[in-house]
């Protein structure tokens, strides 16, 4: 059509035209065009003719043009000229009908004529497709004929390569382009010169689409069918079927819900993957990328055949990687994917080698394989489960739990504690190799509990023999066994017996504390009496209890504990019922043998309590001997007054003296009493007589006094022949919780463990860690023999008591000599306490300075005077309450300072009572303070912390702080306590910023380890690592900062 070569050269470029003849000849033409010479221009129905007229050579010539295509090689031109056809003479005209073109539009005819192929009555072109020798497909040109058939002839890849206008001028130039475009992309050809899709590599499909898109018809050449281009995509897959017992795989294709099989199919590429359905034929794109085994598979589509016994092992190691990649199916459903069931790991334990091990198996339904081939990533999680078991059991090394081994000694360890560990856990099961099995016996134990007297006093020989499966075990090596985490014992070489029995568990944990077990070999095993608790499961956790007559019964009584008792008969004395209760607490004591502590608060009346229970004890057992009691000198008269008083009919007698000032002996005087009361001093001057006499009981009053198991008196005590023994005390623990055991040493031996494990197992942790269940442990074992009630809990009509810290500023004077002696003594101090133990004599006496200048510079020799703000204050509260009819003690640890208070009274005309340690006449002075002849009592705290009852005052002053603040509430309960019917009001006066402040704060931080363990109270003392911290914060930099 004419309009179509204007829309070629319409869009035909200056660079397109200069570069198809070189820019010489396109000058040229432009000159020619620009000078007019193309005379005449006529559009033709096949193109476009023109003359030019080269006035160079004065001849006119004759160009004729005809479109073909698009592009400027399509164009057929002829030229008169001797250069013709391609010449400066065409391009000449090719320029002019551009510009013109351009110049004058096109119209819509013209333009969508262009798009027309010129060619279309020329002959189309197909490509064959050839399978039949081999799969793999042979592609060759085709020619349509006038009766529609596609032949081979006149047709061949070199014809159309050569581009012969003998060959393809009768063929459609797209189709011929499209052809050209597959020769050029072939990399070799066969011996007859025809093309492979497999030598067009990742250009076959696109090259078929190209073809297909431009009209080129693909043709099956194995059925004469055009091949149909498929929009639905292709997916390789792998049918698993069954044949027999074994499995079959096969490559296979899945388009849509339709699964082909090898035959009818044929797939190529390498990356962009093509499939060609065989019937109806059709020409799919794969979406999945193979890897050049799984091409070398669907290429050539063998099937593969998995013998019986190695499904599992496909199921559980290939199968679950496959299918990340090419789907699983069966299209016969005879073969279910693994993925329906959970894995579950079974362990077997057995010896390998030298070693145990658990060789695990994978299993997911009926499927089997090793752990380490199985592939499938829930494995880890299991794993997982099972590290966490293996760190509960101790094992922390376990990079590769499944692969772990043990040594042959662990098997009980294995058997009994990992292995139901194990199979607790989801998904996992686990059995043990039979002859494995056998050497870990479990069975119900037979215990044999026989108890005899021991050669120790309240002490038992324990023989127990336990029987399991048939194999004799003595309970000691249980115990000990248990004790060290181990949960089997070897009964012969590389055979063990469970020893976790519920009641073997519950004797060897009652024992465990309780009884005397050292790890010496063939030691006996002995248990206290007084723990009734472990007697108790003995008892009932056996399946024979063989034990004295005599100990049956004194269990029963323990075990029913204290009750009601029939008071003995005491003229004018009516029992609170809290002292009831303590009363009846010690007879119980008395009665079944045993000995405790009586702890109740100063002041609730102990020494009545405890009297009474002795009268009733002489009523029950008249035949006993006489009952010893020891009490410091300052409070021996007391028992004797109440005794008198209360219980006449009881012959109490006072040891007070040793025979080197006395005519009659201990003996003497034990043979004609009740009671006999004597003091520690004397007791330890003639232990030996006292030793020869079979006590009916003991009474240690104020049992603090011998807190020391290393002193003289303490092991004096131990050597007394007595019924029972009964401590007194309000504190009895003071400096640490020893102090306790150290009472406990004496009046119930064995109670608590031997002194090693006590510290070890109490001392250690409840006061250098502050442990709260070894403090409550500790509470549980003695609690049966401590009996402690506090004011608060059991005197309600006890009037109140206050209690008032007063901070004292030093006056100007004082603070400057306090300072002073601070900054000379501070290098020299600081020193010291590189060695506390070596040096505590020295850092005593100067923390003791410091205390005394903190009350009175007067007190120390050369630092100067100063008055004491300490003084002035207590002189003027005095006045004042004794102006308004109140009477006050007051107390201090410093006899000193006590003498410089008496001075200012004196001064002030203010009467007053003394005692101290060296006051002769003690019961002058306090016979004087109840007669009202004096209305303040200066007391030191060691001389009248104890044994006093000074209920006639209501004020109490403590004029400086003691390391002890059990000390300090004895002092204080001299005024509040039975009797007293006024309320109570207690002044502690501390000095600002000086050593009184640390002083106070370590007694609070003993006062709270004592509640820990004892309920409420005080403390004292300190040890090395306290003074050190006291002295630093005393003498450090600047002054010292409360603690």
């Amino acid at each position: 059509m004419a309009a179509s070569i204007d829309v070629v050269l319409r869009a035909l470029s200056d660079d397109e035209i200069r570069a198809f003849l070189g820019p010489a000849s396109y000058l040229r033409a432009d000159r020619l065009v620009r000078a007019g010479a193309l005379t005449r221009v006529s559009h033709a129905a096949e193109g476009v003719d023109g003359q030019v007229h080269d006035a160079a050579t004065g001849v006119t010539y004759t160009v004729s043009l005809r479109a073909h295509g698009a592009t400027l090689e399509e164009l057929e031109a002829r030229c008169t000229c001797a250069l013709g056809p391609r010449c400066v003479h065409m391009l000449a005209l090719i320029l002019q009908v551009r510009d013109h073109a351009r110049e004058a539009g096109i119209g819509w005819r013209e333009h969508l004529g262009g798009l027309v192929t010129a060619d279309t009555d020329r002959a189309p072109l197909g490509l064959g497709l050839d399978y039949a020798d081999s799969r793999e497909v042979t592609i060759y040109p085709l020619r349509r004929t006038r009766r529609g058939e596609w032949t081979r002839a006149r047709v061949s890849w070199k014809d159309l390569a050569s581009g012969w206008e003998s060959v393809t001028g009768d063929l459609r130039s797209r189709h011929v382009t499209v052809m050209k475009g597959i020769v050029d992309l072939a990399t070799s050809r066969n011996r007859a010169g025809e093309i492979t899709l497999a030598s067009l590599r990742d250009h076959a499909l696109t090259q078929l689409l190209i073809a297909h898109s431009a009209g080129v018809a693909l043709i099956d050449q194995v059925s004469g069918r055009q091949i149909r281009l498929a929009e639905a995509s292709a997916h390789p897959v792998i049918d698993i079927r069954a044949e027999g017992d074994d499995l079959r795989a096969d490559p296979a294709i899945r388009i849509g819900e339709q699964v082909l099989h090898r035959d009818e199919w044929i797939i190529g590429g390498t990356h962009a993957l093509w499939l060609l359905r065989l019937n109806p034929p059709a020409l799919h794109a794969l979406t999945t990328t193979l890897t050049p085994a799984a091409r070398r598979w669907w290429g050539r589509p063998d099937p593969v055949t998995i013998p019986a016994a190695d499904i599992g092992e496909f199921a559980l190691t290939l199968a679950p990687i496959l299918t990340d990649d090419l789907p699983l199916t069966s299209t016969d459903r005879s073969w279910t994917p693994p993925e329906a069931a959970d894995l579950v790991l079974e362990g077997y334990v057995t010896t390998l080698g030298e070693s145990l091990g658990i060789t695990w198996t994978c299993r997911k339904g009926d499927h089997r394989a090793a752990w380490n081939t199985y592939a499938g990533s829930d494995l880890l999680a299991l794993t997982q489960d099972i590290a966490d078991v293996y760190a509960r059991t101790g094992i922390e090394d376990a990079a590769s739990p499944l692969a772990y081994r043990w040594s042959p000694d662990d098997l009980p360890t294995l058997v009994g504690t990992l292995v139901p560990a194990l199979a607790s856990l989801d998904h996992v099961t686990v059995s043990v190799d039979p002859v494995l099995a056998g050497r870990v016996l479990t069975g119900t134990p037979h215990i044999a509990v026989t108890l005899s007297a021991g050669q120790r006093r309240d002490w038992l020989g324990l023989s127990a023999r336990v029987n399991i499966c048939g194999h004799d075990l003595a309970l000691r090596d249980v115990i000990l066994a248990l004790s060290h985490g181990q949960s089997h014992l070897e009964v012969t070489p590389g055979v063990w017996v469970d020893i976790t029995d519920p009641d073997l568990c519950a004797i060897a944990q009652a024992l465990r504390g309780a009884a005397d077990i050292t790890d010496r070999p063939g030691a006996d095993v002995s248990v206290t009496t007084y723990d009734a608790e472990v007697l108790a499961q003995l008892r009932d956790h056996s399946d024979t209890f063989e034990a004295p007559r005599e100990f049956l019964d004194r269990l029963a009584h323990i075990e029913r504990g204290p009750g009601t008792f029939e008071m003995p008969p005491a003229p004018g004395l009516t029992l609170r019922s809290y002292q009831q209760d303590g009363a009846a607490w010690c007879h119980w004591l008395f009665t079944c043998g045993l000995g405790g502590i009586l702890a109740d608060d100063m002041g609730l009346g102990k020494t009545v309590q405890v009297l009474t229970a002795i009268a009733a004890d002489r009523l029950a057992h008249p035949d006993r001997g006489p009952v010893l009691v020891v009490a410091p000198t300052s409070v021996a008269t007391t028992w004797i007054s109440e005794a008198a008083r209360f219980y006449p009919d009881l012959v109490v007698t006072r040891r007070d003296g040793t025979r080197a000032t006395r005519a009659d002996t201990v003996g003497d005087q034990a043979g004609g009493c009740d009671i006999l009361v004597t003091s520690y001093h004397l007791l330890r001057l003639e232990i030996d007589d006292y030793a020869e006499i079979s006590w009916g009981g003991c009474v240690l009053d104020e049992a603090q006094a011998v807190k020391n198991p290393a002193s003289r008196t303490h092991r004096a005590i131990r050597r007394l022949d007595c019924a029972w023994r009964l401590a007194v005390s309000g504190t009895p623990v003071e400096n640490s919780v020893m102090d306790l055991w150290a009472i406990y040493a004496l009046v119930a031996p064995g109670l608590l463990p031997p002194r090693t494990r006590f510290i070890a197992r109490y001392r250690r942790p409840i006061e250098a860690d502050g442990n709260r269940e070894a403090a409550e442990e500790l509470k549980r074992r003695y609690r049966p023999f401590l009996c402690r009630r506090t004011k608060e809990q059991v005197a309600a009509d006890l009037p109140a008591k206050s209690e008032q810290v007063v901070t004292l500023e030093l006056g100007e004077g004082h603070r400057r000599i306090y300072d002073a002696y601070l900054a000379r003594e501070r290098q020299r101090m600081l020193g010291l306490i590189d060695d506390v133990d070596a040096n505590r004599m020295g850092i005593l006496r100067a923390l003791t300075k410091l205390r005394l200048l903190s009350l009175d510079p007067a007190l120390v020799d050369g630092v100067g005077q100063a008055e004491s703000a300490k003084t002035d204050y207590l002189i003027s509260r005095i006045g004042e309450l004794r102006a308004a009819g109140h009477c006050a003690l007051v107390f201090s640890q410093f006899t000193s300072y006590l003498a410089r208070v008496r001075e200012r009274l004196d001064a002030e005309g203010i009467a007053h009572a003394y005692l101290d340690g060296a006051t002769r006449d003690r019961e002058g002075e306090i016979a004087r303070w109840r007669a009202g002849e004096a209305g303040v009592f200066l007391i030191s705290i060691k001389a009248g912390g104890f044994g006093l009852t000074l209920t006639e005052a209501d004020y109490v002053f403590v004029l400086d702080p003691w390391w002890n603040p059990a000390v300090e509430a004895q002092a204080v309960d001299r005024a509040h306590r039975i009797g007293q019917t006024r309320p109570v009001t207690v002044y502690r006066l501390l000095a600002a910023d000086t050593v009184e402040t640390q002083v106070a704060a370590l007694a609070e931080s003993k006062r709270q380890l004592y509640d820990r363990v004892i309920g409420q109270g005080g403390m004292a003392s300190f040890d090395s690592a306290q003074l050190r911290d006291l002295i630093a914060a005393s003498f450090g930099a600047g002054r010292p900062a409360s603690l």
